[in-house]
């Protein structure tokens, strides 16, 4: 059986053209940004806009974030071998991103939080919330403990 040599394919010109005017793109509007926006640069400008930033960025931003490559590579896989059942999957999670939007986001917004771990860190330290925390903990624990101990008869 003889080996035979495959080539890779490499980037033709006009994919270097078009990763050249997206950088220049991505440049531009950062330059532009620099120049326009005010010249006391703070941390809340820089990572937040000022609070001021539209829907669509935002909305952007979001969606890169939680969309990766293997997602994008995952599904069809995941369609291929368990059938159009995995769409399923998708129902509770618009659900639950649709209850939360309209019961927490509205809470946190005027807060001005950076992250909802400030949350979790001031309400940490009442005695009735650390009770919770434990008892759930502990009932958690159990829970595995008897499903490992059961598992292994």
């Amino acid at each position: 059986m003889a080996i035979s040599f495959v080539p890779i394919p490499n980037l033709h010109i006009a994919d270097y053209v078009v990763m050249v005017i997206f950088l220049c793109i991505c440049m531009g509007i950062g330059i532009y940004y620099g120049y326009t926006t005010s010249k006391n640069p703070t941390l809340e400008n820089y990572f937040f806009g000022n609070r001021r930033l539209l829907i669509l960025p935002v909305a952007m931003s979001l969606f890169v974030t939680f969309t990766s490559a293997i997602s994008i590579m995952g599904h069809p896989a995941e369609v291929y071998v368990y059938g159009i059942r995995v769409i399923y999957g998708g129902v509770p999670s618009i659900l639950s991103m649709s209850i939360a939007n309209v019961t927490i986001v509205p809470l946190l917004f005027p807060l001005k939080l950076i992250s909802t771990y400030e949350v979790r860190l001031s309400i940490c330290y009442s005695s009735c919330y650390m009770s919770v925390g434990i008892l759930s903990i502990t009932i958690m624990l159990c829970w595995l403990w008897r499903n490992i101990r059961y598992s292994s008869e």
